[in-house]
């Protein structure tokens, strides 16, 4: 009668007992269905795994891939790598290991699961011709063997592209008929819903800033759809026009809102301006500083007493750089800003390094 042992993971409880050298496995040779449970990979008399079956597989090949020796004590190290090899293969949904024991001999059993070879995929459900682009895009092209994990991350995909021309509540569902069997046709099942086309852009909370002036920056179209990354991209333009007018505590929050039928967006940003802060000093400083006054030229332009502007600094960075360039003494600069304790004044400091 055999005793069978599930082993849950790769767990194997290891002995440690003392034993005496087992005999040498033998070359493993073609199976016979009527005499062997399987494909014997190795086999051994003695101490030790008795035998190394490998089941649910035709192809011996697979025993190249094996640590795990007849003639050996089990080691639960060894069978984990064994698990991982035969996964490397990718050619197998799953492994199972167990011990079966017959009239006192041990065996070590992996039985295998192979994969579904993919015959087809096709895409059901697209019918307009931006969610068709959107898909044909991603050019999606079918693995040889079934991949749930591909399978799962491209219906996220297809979701993401979909969502991203509009369709903000589409859905993905892979079909997979046959399961279980040698071959499967690989079906995605789409539902577009309707497409969300930007209906209103709403600016709250400007004070200092114009309204005018932070539309200018914004890259929405309205009657066109507009995707999150789009959306994000705008969040920061938006931050940006603040930065400049020297609202450098500002905050921007985004809101969308579908509405009930799908088809309108409306996305509306939020902004806490803060006060206003004012450029109170510059300086310059590093071990690779040329002669100050060598720079006064270029800090003329930033005006004392005027709201900070990130881009102004920006340039200004830049043109240190080029200066240094031209000097024959290439250097990194960076810009660093320090608010004085309780006020809005700046003292804005160039760190200027070796490269």
């Amino acid at each position: 009668m055999k005793l069978q042992w599930a082993l849950l993971g790769a767990c194997l409880a290891l002995t440690g007992c003392h034993v005496s050298p087992p005999s040498a496995p033998t070359a493993a040779q073609p199976s016979d269905p009527e005499s062997e449970p399987g494909i014997v990979c190795s086999r051994a008399e003695g101490v030790g795994i008795a035998r190394v079956l490998l089941r649910g597989e035709q192809d011996r090949a697979v025993c190249s891939s094996l640590r795990s020796i007849a003639g050996k004590p089990e080691d639960a190290r060894v069978v984990e790598g064994d698990i991982a090899a035969i996964f490397a293969l990718g050619t197998y949904d799953d492994v199972l290991v167990a011990r079966e024991e017959d009239n006192g001999e041990r065996s070590l059993v992996f039985e295998l699961t192979p994969r579904a070879t993919v015959s087809s995929m096709t895409f059901d459900g697209v019918s307009s011709e931006p969610a068709r682009k959107s898909i044909a895009e991603l050019e999606l092209t079918a693995p040889h063997y079934l991949d749930h994990s591909w399978v799962k991350k491209s219906e996220q995909r297809m979701l993401d592209a979909l969502i991203d021309a509009g369709y903000r509540r589409a859905s993905v569902q892979a079909s997979i008929p046959g399961r279980g069997t040698k071959e499967t046709a690989l079906r995605f099942i789409i539902d577009e819903g309707p497409r969300a086309l930007l209906a209103r852009v709403s600016l709250v909370g400007l004070k200092v800033a114009t309204e005018k002036e932070v539309r200018a920056a914004l890259r929405l179209t309205v009657n066109e759809p507009a995707a999150e990354a789009q959306i994000e991209w705008n969040t920061f333009a938006v931050s940006s026009v603040l930065y400049d007018l020297g609202l450098v505590d500002a905050k921007v929050e985004t809101d969308t809102l579908l509405a009930e039928d799908g088809a309108r967006l409306d996305v509306t940003f939020r902004v806490t301006e803060g006060p206003v802060h004012r450029l109170k000093r510059v300086l310059t400083s590093g071990e690779a500083r040329l002669d100050p006054s060598a720079y006064a030229p270029l800090l003329a332009a930033l005006k004392l007493g005027v709201p900070f502007s990130r881009t102004r600094v920006a340039k200004l960075t830049q043109d240190i750089e080029a200066l240094h360039e031209k000097s024959k003494r290439p250097a990194n600069v960076a810009p660093r800003i320090d608010i004085a304790p309780g006020t809005t004044d700046i003292t804005l400091t160039f760190e200027i390094s070796a490269p």
